[in-house]
């Protein structure tokens, strides 16, 4: 009987093993997917920022898209991108 409850033991932890890699693998993929999904809505852009290709695409978005397009391009609000284009150029002094 003692060399049942020893297999059983053994068999247990060996199974625990497969598992941990099995719940480490999981949430990898959970990971991945959830990383996927950011960058899916992170980036999205309306039609109206998109033109031709001779045309500055930092300028065309400056000018043509919406406040939320540029934070999300930019990572940066309109009023911040300004002062530093104004810091930038000497305009303005720190």
């Amino acid at each position: 009987m003692e060399d049942f409850w020893i297999l059983v033991c053994a068999s247990w932890c060996c199974r625990d093993g497969e598992f941990k890699s099995l719940r480490e693998e999981f949430n990898e993929m959970l990971l991945d997917e959830e990383w996927r999904r950011v960058m899916r809505t992170r980036h999205a852009l309306t039609a109206e920022c998109l033109t031709s290709p001779s045309v500055s695409a930092c300028m065309c978005m400056y000018t043509n898209g919406t406040d939320a397009n540029f934070l999300n391009v930019t990572s940066l609000m309109r009023y911040a991108f300004e002062t530093l284009q104004l810091q930038s150029t000497g305009a303005v002094k720190c």
